[in-house]
């Protein structure tokens, strides 16, 4: 009989993106000797789905055959529980400073227990169960689709800053014995916002290993970068509520009708909600020649490294991968003050950070236009930056014990 613990993942689906990146750097990084690992997703889908390890057990998907289509089961499971009831109730008679909600979001949350409870049960127990994102996942091994000792929940956005109301999910969080966040502030966020749950909730940074970054990166393409103008790149979803990506694409088109020169280019790799009306921007107002939107690509890594630096003007971020990624490209990053930019970027050192506005982004491509920057410098410093996965693995690994 075997000693190995038994670990289960549950991840909504092998999409592009920090989170999976996240999830499929701590599997490569697992110790099999120790551990039997199951990946259960909602569907096995998703671009990325090749790259999860041999020694990982993918299940059959949780996703279960209907023949009413999934959006009205969730919606009618939603009111059924009375979710949808008190996440509209929660959102009307919110008092928090942050004036940012949604009904989109909150709306989302209210079904996300639902789309819990149409999925499949587990029959096997698990010693720890991982839900590794704050969406289907985390409510998948909080219920009681999932048996297992232990059950822990990834939390990888910075919840007092994005959309979202976590009283929505407080049964959530109470089910679960420890909720895992990506970055200090967060963490302080996350408890300051759940006081009842605050003895459960720590910080594990997300592992990334430099050698398989740049493996990746010496990926042969052929893509053609004028290196006499200034080259950046976002690599993130097209979202514009979170990535804030339409901020730089109007701050061009006020640019360009003040005649400013625009010796630059930006290229957008990702796709998204918005992927359509960016693209339509770009076209209406003639911005071709300085925004490049290249679309979904499994390897950005050879294009990033082409780039005089790396820019992430978004609304809320946890602990994004992306920036560390093109760090260890030797990319300085330009960004908006997130919770944790400050853990990962030191400004005007190895990069920028800029307040969290619209007019702040303006004003930087506005002197970025103007030569007041020395992204070489900032280079010199990132290629110092040491990046090491020692201790977050030890924590990873204390928490499965």
């Amino acid at each position: 009989m075997s000693n190995k613990k038994k670990i289960l993942f549950a991840y909504d689906c092998m999409m592009l993106g920090g989170t999976t990146t996240a999830l499929l750097s701590l599997l490569n990084e697992f110790d099999y000797s120790k551990y039997d690992v199951d990946l259960i997703m909602y569907k096995n889908s998703g671009e990325a789905i090749e790259r999860i390890p041999a020694e990982v057990n993918i299940l059959p998907p949780a996703k279960r055959k209907c023949r009413m289509p999934e959006q009205i089961k969730k919606a009618w499971h939603s009111v059924w529980n009375g979710q949808f009831v008190k996440a509209i109730l929660l959102k009307l008679f919110d008092r928090s400073d942050n004036k940012k909600k949604s009904w989109k979001m909150v709306l989302w949350q209210s079904t996300e227990k639902a789309h819990a409870r149409i999925s499949r049960k587990l029959a096997d127990e698990y010693d720890v169960a991982i839900g590794y994102i704050e969406s289907w996942g985390a409510h998948y091994v909080a219920s009681n689709k999932v048996k297992a000792k232990r059950k822990i929940i990834w939390v990888h956005l910075d919840v007092k800053n994005s959309y979202m109301i976590p009283a929505i999910d407080l049964y959530m969080y109470k089910k679960v014995d420890k909720i895992v966040t990506v970055s200090r502030q967060c963490c302080e966020n996350l408890m300051t916002m759940l006081p009842t749950c605050s003895e459960k909730i720590c910080f594990i940074e997300n592992v990334l290993s430099k050698i398989d970054v740049n493996k990746r990166a010496n990926e042969q393409i052929s893509f053609p970068v004028d290196h006499n103008k200034i080259n950046f790149v976002s690599v993130c979803r097209i979202a514009f509520a979170h990535k804030g990506l339409d901020r730089g694409l109007h701050a061009i088109k006020r640019l360009k009708e003040e005649g400013v020169a625009l010796g630059f280019v930006w290229y957008l790799i990702g796709d998204g909600p918005d992927a359509s009306e960016s693209r339509s921007f770009i076209e209406e107002n003639n911005l071709q020649d300085n925004v490049v939107l290249l679309g979904s690509i499994s390897n950005p890594m050879p294009y990033e490294k082409e780039m005089t630096f790396f820019f992430l003007p978004s609304r809320y971020e946890g602990k994004p991968m992306a920036v560390t990624e093109a760090q260890m490209l030797g990319l300085p990053c330009v960004v908006t003050e997130y919770a944790s930019a400050s853990e990962q970027i030191r400004d005007n050192v190895d990069g920028l950070i800029l307040n969290n506005d619209d007019e702040a982004v303006y004003t930087f491509l506005r002197n970025l236009c103007l030569g007041k920057y020395d992204f070489s410098k900032m280079r010199e410093n990132v290629l110092c930056k040491q990046f090491s996965n020692e201790e977050t693995l030890k924590k990873h690994e204390e928490l499965l014990e």
